[in-house]
């Protein structure tokens, strides 16, 4: 705020709003973190009696803060001035090159946005052409563009400062400037010759009355338009429509008239930023099928011509970073010039010259010396000191919001061009599987000191098996990475299991990387090595079990066992000495079976030294030879499982979703099925909603009935058995259309409706819709006139189980019938699971991955980033120079390689929403028919999470049977579309398995105490079953042990339930916390921890009753004592 605008108020009155209420309503809405929007509202949650008095009492703390503010803002001003001298010093002298700020000064004076808007990035913008700026935090660079300085504004204006995995890279920086120590900002110049050209809004405002609005160039923000009309005394409803709400390019098309309305919107699908490089142009002339002619005036040959191949085409301009259409104007050039002077005369604009006659002027007009618009902007900007007005910041950052502002979709127009639909090319598919290029696999994995600092590799190990002969070979130096590379031969495919850690002590070493990734997480790497080519796969994204449980689950047998290691043990200087005394290395072992191992391993492998020490590094190298052994004999029996069972080849597939979805195409399953792109496929993928997990009513629930795990048997494979998938392609609904009982006679549609009544609330709705601030599902009966985007069989199950009444604003539907060779496949694979499971042959583990992972491609997200490697700084500055405007981040890796992030500007995605929608409802109904049935009969359910449900054990009999009764279908049993119990306890084999008493905090997060009969003995045998998202189980029961709750992990559930906040240690709780950072460089960070709390409404269930608790109070003991209702 600035300090003109920080004043004492005296004495308000509570009439109208005005703008001291104002002011005072959001100082203490600021204070108190809500939002009040009426003086009735602070009146109410200050609890005073009069409005009046809620405005004194504010106005007085108000007018205390006043004077601080002051001072706290000089010391801001003071600190912006000092940073604008700096910026001006490294803008203008070759001395300095960077800018260091010391943010545990600045942190505790002002806040987030302050730091940003005016000492980060008040004076950095594109005025300052040929040099580019980076903010480094530690050892990330992340680029200060036009793009990510005012998203970033943005986002700390709207408290986005969430969780990294859910923002990318701008989160990433905001966090991070958040956590920094200290921020250096580096400027590096920029090579012109390099720069991409490129297009986004004007930077001036215009100053005259010439209208050139149609070329993007505007006099304002943009205008209020009427959007209702007046009703029962209430103001027309207006809707600011801003004129920065496209990119330029965008505009240009617009307003050419030449580009349909559908192909307009696939465009700004397809665009992914405010500006646009010029060579994503011929792909955008392939979108709206036209030629585009551009007019540089930054290059000597001035003509660019992109798509050739059409015959219509557009006309463009493009000068200072700027597109707009290229046509004849209404000006002459000079009427431009001599604005200021004839701007008054009638028709200035067509005065092509000044003529005198006897000492008196006259003025010649002449439409046809009008200019073309490119002629017209040069001669706007060569004259801008009187005609123009550069924006300022805040004005570039409110056009910045108000375009971003866009890219969520309000959908008002559905239709779109042939392009947006895509074959699934079924032969390509199987050429690509089937593709043999001869790289031999090679089994390898490192060892690593962990214990201080970067984890540091001191030896490798692999094996491979080429032309019959098997080679196995241990490394040991802290150059084993090296020496491995330059051993394998060429043309291999480096296989590590979580190879996403091994990786990075190879990484820096590899030249022409192309790395598949997502997030940290490595999926492959294509490379070179000294001219030698080389593959990285990680099996644990096609096998996922842990490396231990590869004998027991693939039967390698007993000499593939994994062996026993304490890798606490090997720290630097043990590694140094190299021999170690066995009985110190046997105190980091925790069980009696590994030390005898431990000790038969060093007899086995001749490992003994002088006085009772053995070789740890030779005993280490043995260690981790074998497991590379064991993954090797594991993967190959993994890949001949897979060969027998569905004749399909690993080697050229990286993930089990991908197997799964390439098995489908191969069967047929989507034969004249479509993949989507576009406006198609965003509409509809807002139809996608995963499982359901929720409490009772989203209550917090204490229960002390006995219950049982009511689990759906393969509840996504069902759900496909159940259905077909949509052929064809999705049609826009017309007006006539937008009827219910035209609508329900299509095989399927994806429609936005309007809730106008709920006729049935439930305890676990089918209704849901997504907070706009935390991005959480909410689960809820309350959804009269909300929106939500549904499927056809969503929308028959709200009509159905809540009885909801809606009108139908607009959608898509299909009417070219369904594939259903998607229901003979499921039941293959479950049949042919069951009779290999029957036989003890752990094949049937292929069959079960199938099935379960077929639906995740059909609705994978968009990925809007690529990653650039270069090996020498000489070719990344050529790059960031170039591609300046679309890189978010870089990293300097190894010795002088970098990593770029960089946006996709142009990025059409195409998936199979449409199918992907339809099982996750589909799988929702199973679990409907069931809830629905349960809460009619008033059988209570206190918990699900997607396909499964907490139920009274003694009403399971009765569900069965009214189940049966209603749908002809016998409900418990092992097949597709049945249920069973599935509660375990893991310490004895029992039956009868219950849980006797139970906590359901909230989503996730809940506590069953099982009780079951021993199948040996008899006898009852009783055991914890803990979920805590987000806290490992081991943190839980070490919190448990250190507060004398080792015995009673329901006492510490019960804190939790009347809102204790508890810290636990995940670290303490078997957490390996490592920290994968932007250079390949791995961490153990010793510290881990999570605070968890929860609130909410709370009932107790106790023999079918509910009680409710209503609050807590205090009694004279000090201690709390809870008020119920029955």
């Amino acid at each position: 705020m600035p300090l003109k605008r920080i004043a004492k108020i005296g004495r308000v009155y509570p009439r109208r709003v005005q703008r001291n209420q104002r002011t005072l309503l959001n100082f203490a809405g600021d204070n108190a973190n809500i939002e009040f929007n009426t003086i009735e509202e602070l009146r109410a949650y200050l609890g005073v009696d009069t409005r009046e008095e809620a405005l004194e009492i504010t106005r007085e703390t108000y007018n205390n803060f006043v004077p601080n503010e002051r001072v706290r803002l000089e010391e801001l001003d003071t600190v912006s001035t000092a940073m604008e001298r700096q910026f001006l010093r490294l803008l203008q002298t070759d001395d300095v090159d960077s800018i260091l700020l010391d943010m545990d000064d600045y942190r505790p004076r002002f806040t987030l946005e302050e730091i940003l808007n005016r000492i980060i990035l008040a004076f950095i913008n594109d005025e300052h052409t040929g040099n580019y700026y980076t903010i480094q935090i530690g050892h990330n660079h992340y680029t200060l563009n036009d793009d990510v300085r005012n998203r970033l504004i943005g986002m700390v204006r709207r408290d986005l400062i969430i969780e990294i995995e859910t923002k990318g890279s701008d989160g990433v920086l905001l966090q991070e400037i958040q956590d920094a120590e200290s921020i250096i900002i580096r400027k590096i110049e920029g090579k012109n010759q390099y720069n991409t050209p490129d297009g986004a809004f004007f930077k001036y405002r215009n100053l005259t009355n010439m209208d050139f609005s149609r070329y993007g160039i505007f006099t304002n923000q943009g205008n209020w338009e009427r959007i209702g009309t007046r009703e029962n005394g209430v103001k027309d409803k207006m809707k600011f429509k801003s004129n920065y709400d496209d990119n330029c390019l965008v505009y240009a098309l617009i307003k050419s008239n030449k580009v349909s309305n559908e192909n307009i919107d696939e465009v700004r699908c397809c665009i992914k930023g405010l500006k646009v490089p010029m060579n994503i142009l011929p792909k955008i002339c392939e979108k709206i099928q036209m030629r585009i002619r551009v007019n540089n005036l930054n290059y000597e040959t001035k003509w660019n011509v992109y798509g050739k191949q059409f015959e219509n085409e557009i006309n463009l301009g493009l000068i200072d970073s700027h597109y707009f259409l290229n046509e004849k104007t209404n000006y002459t050039a000079y009427a431009i010039e001599n604005y200021n002077e004839i701007s008054l005369l009638k028709d200035f604009n067509h005065i092509y010259m000044e003529e005198k006659v006897n000492g008196k002027s006259y003025f010649k007009r002449k439409k046809d010396r009008c200019i073309n618009s490119f002629q017209a902007v040069k001669l706007l900007l060569e004259n801008k000191d009187t005609l123009l007005k550069h924006l300022t910041t805040q004005e570039r950052q409110l056009a910045h919001s108000q375009f971003y502002n866009t890219l969520e979709e309000d959908f008002s127009n559905l239709g779109y061009n042939s392009k947006c639909i895509r074959h699934i090319d079924k032969g390509k598919m199987l050429e690509r599987i089937n593709k043999c290029d001869g790289k031999i696999p090679v089994f390898f994995d490192f060892e690593t000191n962990t214990n201080k600092g970067n984890h540091k590799e001191y030896l490798c190990c692999c094996v491979f098996k080429t032309n019959g002969k098997i080679y196995s070979k241990k490394f040991i130096g802290y150059d084993c990475g090296e020496q491995l590379l330059k051993y394998i031969p060429d043309n291999s495919m480096l296989i590590a299991h979580n190879a996403t850690y091994d990786y990075r002590f190879i990484i820096k070493m590899l030249d022409e990387v192309k790395e598949i990734s997502k997030g940290n997480k490595l999926i492959s790497c294509d490379a070179k090595f000294n001219g030698k080519k080389i593959r990285v796969k990680d099996s644990y994204n096609l096998i996922n079990m842990k490396l231990d449980d590869f004998n027991k689950n693939l039967e390698l047998g007993e000499m593939m066992r994994k062996e026993v290691i304490s890798h606490k043990l090997y720290t630097a200087e043990n590694i140094e000495k190299k021999f170690i005394e066995i009985d110190y290395a046997m105190s980091f072992l925790k069980t009696d079976e590994e030390k005898e191992q431990f000790i038969q391993n060093i007899q086995d492998w001749n490992l003994q030294g002088e006085n009772n020490t053995f070789d740890c590094l030779e005993y280490s190298a043995n260690y981790c030879l074998k497991d590379c052994e064991i993954l090797m004999k594991g993967y190959k029996k993994f890949k001949s499982m897979v060969i027998d069972s569905v004749n399909m080849n690993i080697d050229n597939i990286l993930t089990i979703p991908s197997l799964s979805h390439n098995y489908f195409i191969r069967e047929g399953c989507y034969d004249d099925v479509n993949e989507i792109g576009g406006i198609p496929q965003r509409f509809i993928q807002k139809s996608v909603v995963g499982g359901r997990c929720m409490t009772n009513s989203n209550l917090m629930i204490l229960c002390y009935e006995i219950l049982n795990d009511f689990d759906a048997v393969s509840l996504y494979p069902t759900a496909m058995s159940n259905m077909g998938f949509l052929k064809g392609i999705p049609k826009p609904l017309t007006k006539k259309e937008l009827c219910y009982e035209w609508l329900k006679d299509r095989d399927g549609y994806f429609v936005e409706i309007e809730i106008t009544d709920v006729g049935v609330n439930r305890e676990f709705p089918l209704m849901s819709y997504k907070d706009d601030d935390t991005k959480v599902r909410n689960w809820t009966n309350d959804m009269i006139g909300k929106k939500i985007i549904v499927n056809k069989i969503s929308l028959e199950d709200l009509i159905e189980f809540q009885n909801i009444k809606f009108n139908i604003i607009k959608g898509y539907y299909f009417n070219e019938g369904k594939n259903y060779g998607i229901r003979k496949i499921i039941k293959y694979l479950f049949n042919e699971r069951l009779e290999w499971k029957d036989k003890g042959n752990p094949i049937e583990q292929i069959y079960k991955l199938i099935m379960n992972s077929g639906y995740g491609k059909s609705i994978m997200k968009e990925i809007e980033t690529e990653n650039k490697f270069f090996g020498t700084k000489e070719k990344f500055n050529k790059y960031l120079c170039k591609n300046y405007n679309y890189i978010n981040t870089y990293t300097e890796y190894g010795n002088g390689k970098y990593k770029v992030k960089k946006i996709k500007p142009f990025n059409q995605h195409f998936n199979l929403a449409h199918i992907g929608s339809e099982i996750l409802s589909m799988s929702k109904r199973i679990m409907n028919k069931v809830m629905c049935l349960a809460e009619d009969l008033k059988i209570n359910i206190t918990y699900t999470d997607t396909d499964s449900i907490h139920i009274r054990d003694c009403d399971i009999n009765s569900l069965k049977n009214a189940y049966y009764k209603k749908y002809h279908k016998t409900l418990i049993g092992k097949g597709l579309g049945q249920f069973h119990t599935d509660f375990k306890i893991h310490k004895e084999k029992c039956k009868n398995i219950v849980s006797i008493k139970s906590i359901f905090l909230g989503k996730k997060a809940y506590i069953d105490y099982l009780k079951g009969e021993s199948i040996t003995t008899g006898k009852n045998v009783y055991e914890y079953h803990i979920r805590m998202k987000g806290v490992n189980e081991g943190a839980v029961k070490v919190y448990a042990d250190e507060n004398s709750m080792k015995e009673d992990l329901f006492k510490l559930y019960k804190e939790l339930f009347y809102g204790k906040e508890i810290e636990f240690d995940l670290v303490k709780g078997g957490c390996l916390n490592f920290k994968y950072d932007s250079e390949y460089n791995i961490k153990t960070d010793p510290i881990f921890t999570r605070e968890v709390s929860f609130s909410g409404k709370k009932i107790i269930m106790r023999n079918n009753e509910i009680v409710k608790i209503s609050k807590s109070i205090k009694n004279k003991n000090g201690k709390r004592t809870n008020i119920i209702k029955r």
